[in-house]
């Protein structure tokens, strides 16, 4: 799993807050890709 150094500020965020922003993140960037994708294929399939 890669970690991208999140900056608050100049600051670097705890660890803890970090990890929490990524499992938050990515379950969402999950639902907003997938429709996305499907209308991509129904685009392309005719």
């Amino acid at each position: 799993m890669k970690v991208k150094c999140i900056y608050n500020s100049g600051k670097l965020l705890p660890q803890d807050l970090l990890n929490k922003q990524t499992t938050f993140k990515q379950p969402i960037k999950a639902e907003f890709r997938q429709p996305i994708l499907e209308d991509k294929k129904k685009k392309e399939g005719g």
